[in-house]
Parts: structure tokens; C-alpha cells; sequence
């Protein structure tokens, strides 16, 4: 898309998508994916990070997919999260390890003098465990080698 829908159009764009309507969604990503680049290049300072963060947000239309299959309906999401005794075990284990990585990445994100920490625990819900911990151990890292007093 070479232009921002107008807001009569976005409005319009927003509404479709709340109904379901996955191209409505699409065209709205599209809309919007470069002024969220820009803002994550600039919240990262570093264009590769920036890369991959966006790629992780645009990962949650597959929790998006749900919501709009089954809107707001978080009786039902819970539900389906221990439908079977394997998905109760999975979905067990990923709370567990989640708020044992809260606990820790708080604690270390104190020590070590990282702002934003919440970042990590937003994408730990939006997009996963397996998205949050890495980067956060990677920018743990940056700020260790960074030489700064409180980080050592």
C-alpha cells in the first residue's frame, strides 16, 4: 500500500477486521508495518533487532486467528488451553517456566540496570517463552559486556 487509508477508510478497515474479515487485518498491518518498524528501530537502535522484533509481532496473528474465530471469549480460550490432558500438561509447564522467567528476568533486569523490563513479560504473552528469554539473555549480555558499573 503507497498511503495510510484515510480515516473514514481506516475506520472502516478496523471494523471488518473486528467482524473476522482476515484481509481487512492484512490491509491494516500493511497500513501501519513502516511507522512500527520506524518505532522499533528507534525503541532498539539497531536495524537487524528491529527486523526481528516486527517479525515477532506479526507472529501474534496466530493468536489473532483465535480471536477473531472465537472473539473475546476467554472462557473459551481457557478451555481449549486444557482441552486434553496432553494440552493441559503443555499448558501447565508454560505457565510454570513463564512465571518462573518473570521472576528471574525482574530480578536479573534489577541487578544488571535494563530498563523496560516489562517488554519481555508483554512478549512472552503475545508471542512466546521461546521469543522473550533469548532476547532477553542477548541484551542481559550486551549490558554485561557494556563495562557499566551496575552491570557488573
Amino acid at each position: 500500500m503507497d498511503s495510510k487509508p484515510s480515516k473514514k477508510r481506516l475506520t472502516l478497515l478496523v471494523l471488518r477486521a473486528q467482524s473476522g474479515d482476515r484481509d481487512a487485518m492484512d490491509r491494516l498491518l500493511e497500513a501501519h508495518q513502516d511507522e512500527l518498524f520506524g518505532y522499533l528501530v528507534k525503541m532498539l537502535r539497531d536495524y537487524s533487532d528491529a527486523e526481528d522484533a516486527l517479525q515477532a509481532t506479526l507472529l501474534q496473528g496466530v493468536f489473532a486467528n483465535f480471536m477473531f474465530e472465537q472473539g473475546n471469549n476467554l472462557t473459551e480460550f481457557v478451555r481449549q488451553l486444557f482441552a486434553t490432558s496432553p494440552a493441559s500438561g503443555f499448558t501447565s509447564d508454560l505457565l510454570i517456566t513463564s512465571t518462573a522467567f518473570w521472576i528471574w528476568s525482574f530480578r536479573e533486569a534489577r541487578l544488571k540496570g535494563m530498563r523496560n523490563w516489562w517488554l519481555y513479560v508483554v512478549l512472552n504473552l503475545t508471542v512466546g517463552l521461546s521469543c522473550a528469554f533469548p532476547l532477553f539473555l542477548y541484551f542481559r549480555q550486551i549490558r554485561i559486556e557494556s563495562g557499566d558499573p551496575v552491570s557488573t
